[in-house]
């Protein structure tokens, strides 16, 4: 098949292979920095969710002193 393709042919298929891998290697590098950064959010969110709950433990502690000092 390529016997029967002229030399601009067959560069211009050269030329559209390379930009195809290209453009593959661009979307692999960005689904990783996708997955990296839905994994930073992710932990994140984990350390804000911890934060919270804490806060809320400490609010509990805090009426129940509260409450024995009143009470």
């Amino acid at each position: 098949m390529l016997k029967s393709l002229t030399p601009q042919q067959v560069h211009l298929c050269t030329e559209i292979g390379m930009t195809l891998v290209m453009y593959r290697r661009e979307s692999e590098r960005a689904r990783a920095r996708r997955e990296r950064i839905i994994t930073s959010l992710g932990l994140e969110l984990q350390s804000l969710l911890k934060r919270a709950r804490a806060m809320e433990i400490l609010d509990e502690a805090n009426v129940r002193a509260a409450e024995t000092l009143v009470g």
